[in-house]
């Protein structure tokens, strides 16, 4: 079994995730479901009734982020976040606090939402990173030909 990875490492500095609450993190994974509920579409059977078949839509993924719900979630993972840069702590836990650091580091905010969600919620699917990365990789692969 592979241990959960915790921190996220970027321009030298390093985000430490804390592990939530089991049921805040249900909650938050299950809004997150609803959000990809119109954008991810799967469907069994593909390969001759074997595997899946995904698509995604990226329209409606970005329509979705600045849903309430989408907001939530974010603000449940920069909750469990700690932050350490040159070795010293980062104030990080008030809105403050990250916008006074996001501000210098605006490329890190989707990376750290993204690793953010990955850590807190893909162990609730039934394979986890290996489901989501086969799932994703798939309908990644398809999104890039329809653009050829």
């Amino acid at each position: 079994m592979t241990e959960k990875l915790s921190t996220l490492e970027i321009d030298e500095v390093t985000y430490h995730f804390a592990e939530a609450d089991v049921f805040k993190a249900k909650t938050h994974a299950e809004m997150l479901m609803s959000l990809a509920r119109g954008a991810i579409k799967v469907k069994g059977g593909a390969d001759g009734g074997k595997g899946f078949d995904v698509n995604i839509d990226p329209a409606e993924i970005l329509a979705n982020i600045t849903t309430p719900e989408a907001q939530k979630i974010q603000e449940f993972i920069w909750s469990t976040i700690m932050v350490t840069k040159d070795g010293q702590g980062v104030k990080f836990s008030s809105q403050s606090d990250r916008s006074a650091h996001l501000n210098k580091h605006r490329s890190h905010i989707y990376q750290i939402i993204f690793f953010g969600a990955k850590y807190h919620f893909l162990d609730f699917l039934p394979t986890g990173e290996e489901f989501a990365k086969s799932m994703l990789g798939q309908a990644i692969n398809k999104m890039m030909a329809n653009l050829k």
